[in-house]
């Protein structure tokens, strides 16, 4: 009579086992993964919002190292003073340099405006229809925007509009403030007469202060003209 042998196998105490720490190890793995994802996506979102802050910064620094003392005319023929906050924005001037790549017959000086507002109507916002950063960075147009505005032309007709463009979202307030002659601080500019004289005067530094939402108070100062040298008595 032949014998059968007893096959060796695993019980199904041992599988169960097996199971579970399989389990356990699948779970800590994906954990682990889950954070690693996590953590690749939060960086790669703060490379972003650093990207767009040392984008907005630089725009900053290009329009108000640049300004120029060059009045213009509004659309009733009434002169705007080279730099002005009297105006619908927070600041309003006239800048030299303007890029030109294409090395088009243009004149070489732009007029300029920032403006803070709380929220914008994306219905306005046509320009960034296929920008994804740009509208993933607009959100739901109620996180406070730093916005920029250039006129086609220096002096302005009935038909010229500005065109507008985002500094930067998740801005809590914008501020700016000018020192004069005397080395005092004023928030708006000119100050005291606008003879023509006037109109083309600029400060002596302009201060910026940002306050966003995840950098706190981002401040930016320009020294636009130098003190003439204090008198010397023989």
């Amino acid at each position: 009579m032949t014998k059968i042998k007893k096959q060796s196998g695993f019980t199904l105490i041992e599988v169960v086992i097996a199971i579970a720490i399989f389990s356990v190890l699948g779970l800590g793995c994906y954990k682990v993964v889950h954070g690693l994802a996590l953590a690749r996506d939060t960086m790669t979102q703060n490379a972003e919002a650093m990207r767009r802050l040392s984008k907005a910064i630089n725009t900053i620094n290009m329009d108000f190292s640049q300004l120029t003392p060059r009045k213009v005319l509004d659309e009733n023929g009434h002169s705007i003073p080279s730099l002005d906050t009297h105006g619908d924005y927070a600041v309003e001037f006239s800048r030299i340099g303007v890029p030109n790549p294409l090395m088009v017959k243009r004149a070489q000086v732009s007029r300029v405006a920032y403006a803070f507002k709380e929220e914008i109507d994306k219905s306005e916002l046509k320009q960034y229809k296929d920008d994804t950063v740009m509208l993933d960075m607009i959100g739901d147009g109620k996180r406070g925007y730093l916005l920029r505005y250039v006129w086609p032309v220096m002096d302005r007709g009935n038909d010229e509009k500005p065109a507008m463009k985002i500094v930067l979202a998740g801005v809590k307030s914008f501020e700016i403030k000018f020192m004069d002659d005397k080395k005092g601080w004023n928030e708006e500019w000119p100050v005291g007469s606008k003879d023509n004289q006037s109109l083309n005067v600029l400060p002596y530094v302009i201060h910026l202060e940002i306050n966003t939402d995840k950098y706190g108070i981002v401040e930016r100062s320009f020294v636009v003209r130098e003190f003439p040298p204090p008198l010397t008595s023989e």
